[in-house]
């Protein structure tokens, strides 16, 4: 199964953006304007839907994202929804695009890219299995057997993974007692019946934000969805688990043979004074020169806003707390390094997708609508639509980078040193 790949939409819309040239069918370069044709409409059952109808190429996509998330697993039962992720995305008849299926915290996507002339097919596809639970029980077996030995990984076996988890849990635990990749024995406690009980209850229209650009005839395929969708039932909005227990700070060292760092870094309120600031902090760091460096950092705004995350090794000849400090005092170098006057620009261009509300232009319709429809389908949900981000970022001040970097400190973070077996 393939993830999500927002790096790469990332770079996509951080390349320069494309001229007013259109390749079109049939191979010629026409230097006019590309125009979009736009319809956004909701159904009765609550499903919402935005058509983006671009003038070149012959692709065109589908995302359709679910307002259920890992913090809506039942009581008992962590790890439903990256089951269920993993069930959608092997969902694929013969003959049909491959999916691409991933699950954050509060959302399911869903997406494909394939030809104008399948478009109708594939919407048939998400629409089937908006009205059934479409897993057989023996996916479901097999699927849910391979997650539970994913998971009984991150007790020390896999120690980079494990830190990360770890460390991730430690700064924001999930809801309700549960872990975002899941509890091994509560996955092996569902049954298929539940798994079918809570698709048929949330995996559904009223749920669903569905998106799809390239190029088509935008009020064709209106009709098509309003007949392939109206008449199934909205269902039932997902319930969220109760509020976390405390958070905890510092460094912990776990397992018998630590041999792997993670930091986590939470995040300020995107609409704080201190989240432009971060942001091109976080820029600075995922833009550090990997020659020489023993650690890396990871930071996506849209698929897990609220964490960034930096990793690294224990060195052979290192001892575990050592190697924690080792890496802290790299990374607060770095931070403490003076705004460069390029900075705040590059910062935009890094995240374009989060800091510029008009970001969804032609040329990225024309170059890639599965990484546009995407963008059009969590934009909505995290309601990205206002300058005042961007004007923040381009008025960042040094001061400004100084408050930001306390973030990264040990009374802000959470540090996890793992490796071997953990009881």
């Amino acid at each position: 199964m393939k993830r999500w790949p927002t790096t790469v939409l990332l770079a996509l819309l951080a390349a320069p953006a494309p001229t007013a040239s259109c390749h079109c069918s049939g191979g010629d370069e026409r230097p006019a304007t590309v125009k979009l044709v736009e319809r956004s409409f909701r159904l009765q059952n609550g499903l919402a839907v935005e058509l983006v109808a671009g003038p070149c190429g012959e692709a065109a996509a589908v995302a359709v994202l679910l307002t259920v998330g890992t913090d809506h697993d039942p009581p008992g039962r962590s790890g439903m929804v990256h089951l269920v992720e993993r069930l959608l995305a092997t969902s694929a008849g013969a003959g049909r695009a491959e999916r691409t299926v991933v699950s954050g915290s509060d959302h399911i996507l869903y997406s494909l890219g394939t030809e104008s002339d399948r478009l109708g097919d594939e919407l048939d596809d998400v629409a089937a299995w908006m009205s059934v639970a479409i897993p057989t029980e023996g996916d479901f077996e097999r699927v849910r057997a391979q997650l539970v030995g994913e998971v009984g990984a991150l007790a020390g076996r896999d120690a980079p993974a494990t830190a990360l988890v770890l460390a991730e849990e430690a700064a924001q635990p999930s809801p309700g007692d549960g872990r975002r990749r899941g509890i091994a024995a509560e996955l092996q406690a569902i049954t298929f019946r539940e798994l079918q009980s809570f698709w048929l209850a949330h995996l559904r229209p009223g749920n669903a934000r569905i998106a799809s650009a390239g190029r088509f005839d935008a009020d064709r395929l209106r009709a098509h969805i309003e007949n392939a969708f109206g008449s199934l039932p909205g269902g039932a909005p997902p319930i969220a688990r109760p509020p976390a227990d405390a958070t905890v700070r510092g460094t912990l060292v776990m397992g018998e043979s630590p041999t792997a760092v993670a930091m986590a870094v939470p995040a300020p309120p995107r609409d704080g004074p201190l989240y432009p600031p971060f942001l091109v902090l976080a820029a600075r760091l995922l833009n550090a020169p990997a020659q020489g460096r023993t650690w890396q950092a990871q930071y996506d705004p849209m698929e897990r806003p609220e964490l960034l995350s930096i990793t690294g090794l224990v060195g052979q000849a290192e001892q575990p707390e050592p190697a924690a400090a080792r890496i802290r005092a790299d990374v607060a170098a770095l931070l403490a390094r003076p705004l460069g006057t390029e900075e705040p620009v590059k910062t935009r261009q890094r995240f374009r997708l989060l800091v510029e509300p008009e970001l969804l232009d032609p040329g990225l319709c024309a170059e890639d609508p599965r990484a546009f429809a995407l963008a059009k389908v969590r934009r909505a949900q995290l309601q990205l639509a206002s300058p005042a981000l961007a004007q923040a970022l381009d008025a960042t001040k040094a001061a400004d980078l100084v408050e930001a970097a306390k973030l990264f400190d040990a009374k802000h973070t959470a540090t996890v040193i793992a490796g071997g077996a953990i009881r």
